[in-house]
Formats: C-alpha cells, sequence, structure tokens
C-alpha cells in the first residue's frame, strides 16, 4: 500500500500509539486461570511405604465426570499391596467406613473412601461432596453418583498404579456389580445388600451380570437374602461367595461394624474373599 507524502508522518504516529497501547494492556489473569485449573484437576496424595507397615490417613479430591469435585479419604499402608475403593450407601458419606477401613488396612490392604453425590449425613458423617451437589444444582439420584465412582475408579488406578477391588454398600453395591462387568481396572468386587433400586429401569443391574467375570463377593441381611441371590445366581464366573448370615443381620456395610451383631462372620467372611484373590 502506498502512503502519500503528506500523510506519512500521521500514519507512524499513529502506528506508535497502538503499539504503546497493546504493550500497556493488563497480562490474562493468571492467578484466576490457575485457580480454575486447581479446582477440576486431581491433585494425587504422596504416598510411600509406612515404616513397619503402619497406616497413614490424607485427604485427597478429584473431578467426577461432569466436573463435581469428589471428596475422599486414603488409608495408605504399602504401593505394594492390594488397593480396595470403598462407596457408601444412601444418605451417608466416607465416614461410613471410618471404622472399617483401618480394619481393613490391617489386614494389608490400601483403601480409599469417597463421597458420593447420592448421600448425606444420615449415619453421622459429612459428606462434602454431596452438599456441593446440592449448592451447585446437579442431581443426585442413584443413578447420578455413578459417574462419581467411575471417576474413582480412574483416580484410584492412576495412584496406585494396579487394579482395585470395589465395595459398595446398598444403592453403590448395585452400581458395583454393573461396574464389575463394565470396567477394566477392577480386580474384583464385593456387594452388601446389592438390589435392583433403580426405577427408570428394573433390570438395569440384572441385565449386565452374565458380562460380570470378576472375582464377586455378595452379602446382605438375613431379610435381605432372597433379593441378593437372585442378582448372585446371575453371574457366572467361577469365583463367587455369597454370605448369608444366620442372625439378621442388617442393610449395607454396616454389617463390618462392630457393634453389628454377627459382625465377626461378616468379617470372616470378607476377609476370606479378600484373601482369596490377593
Amino acid at each position: 500500500m502506498e502512503i502519500l507524502p503528506c500523510y506519512r508522518h500521521h500514519f507512524w504516529w499513529l502506528l506508535c500509539g497502538l503499539f504503546l497501547w497493546v504493550a500497556c494492556q493488563p497480562a490474562p489473569d493468571s492467578t484466576a486461570t490457575s485457580s480454575k485449573a486447581t479446582q477440576s484437576a486431581a491433585v494425587l496424595p504422596t504416598l510411600a511405604n509406612q515404616p513397619n507397615d503402619s497406616l497413614s490417613m490424607h485427604t485427597a479430591t478429584f473431578p467426577s465426570k461432569d466436573g463435581l469435585t469428589i471428596h475422599a479419604r486414603v488409608y495408605h499402608k504399602n504401593t505394594a499391596a492390594p488397593v480396595v475403593l470403598l462407596c457408601h450407601q444412601a444418605g451417608s458419606s466416607k465416614d461410613e467406613y471410618a471404622e472399617t477401613a483401618p480394619m481393613i488396612a490391617n489386614w494389608g490392604y490400601n483403601c480409599v473412601a469417597i463421597d458420593q453425590r447420592a448421600g448425606g449425613t444420615r449415619l453421622g458423617g459429612n459428606n462434602e461432596t454431596a452438599t456441593l451437589a446440592t449448592q451447585q444444582g446437579k442431581s443426585t439420584e442413584f443413578t447420578d453418583a455413578e459417574q462419581d465412582i467411575v471417576a474413582a475408579i480412574d483416580y484410584v488406578f492412576k495412584m496406585y498404579d494396579k487394579p482395585i477391588i470395589l465395595v459398595g454398600s446398598s444403592y453403590s453395591a448395585a452400581l458395583t456389580l454393573k461396574l464389575g462387568s463394565e470396567n477394566r481396572k477392577l480386580l474384583a468386587v464385593a456387594a452388601f445388600s446389592p438390589g435392583e433400586y433403580f426405577q427408570h429401569d428394573p433390570q438395569y443391574i440384572g441385565k449386565t451380570l452374565p458380562n460380570l467375570k470378576k472375582p464377586t463377593f455378595i452379602t446382605s441381611s438375613l431379610e435381605e437374602v432372597p433379593q441378593a441371590s437372585a442378582l448372585f445366581d446371575l453371574i457366572t464366573v467361577e469365583h463367587k461367595m455369597q454370605f448369608k448370615p444366620t442372625t439378621a443381620g442388617i442393610h449395607g456395610a454396616r454389617a463390618l461394624w462392630q457393634q453389628t451383631p454377627d459382625h465377626e462372620a461378616y468379617q470372616t467372611a470378607f476377609r476370606s474373599f479378600l484373601d482369596s484373590i490377593r
């Protein structure tokens, strides 16, 4: 483009002014960008083998599939030990395993207990994930929590770099069986009081079970044995175990709590299953 001589000095002054304007503009808000990234990124805790195989506890957060922050508690023993991922029942939280996780860890396992969005404080815990989901207006149906468990599987698998033993309680027990049929990052599954709890599809769990090829443990209260057995019978893998209590028992993973009648029988059966897959 040719610039007439009479306008050349105006053009260069305009060009210099434009350059100075660009140079004086504020830089992008790197702090805000960094903060947003921190909220959505998973941060792996630093894990090391504990002296004398003792137990250490860590808190952890990571994003669910839709970006909701999942809160978890890590009970770490040894990087070489098998890993158990613990999922709670409806109205509950990771604190459902506050007593149970250290016990399982002392059997020789690393444990991670998570808060799912379909939960609360009913069993005395503090479900931080459910609180966030409500604040953000997210749906908290049982099926919505499935993505939380899948995200937890991915997170724990990355943290320990090995297949996971997935444990569920009530509705999460049912999801545990379904995910055991679908997820290659699982070594085995254990379901405390599973059932068809999903109103949108009465066969949401059962139709997946012929594809479940991983070692499977199922138990329940005495009253729930028929519904647990109906699911158990659909599983074709040879390595499967169902514990049927001789007393009333209790619903969900509370069966392992010290205050639960017949807890010793539940604990013995569950430990026997875990040890069978080591």
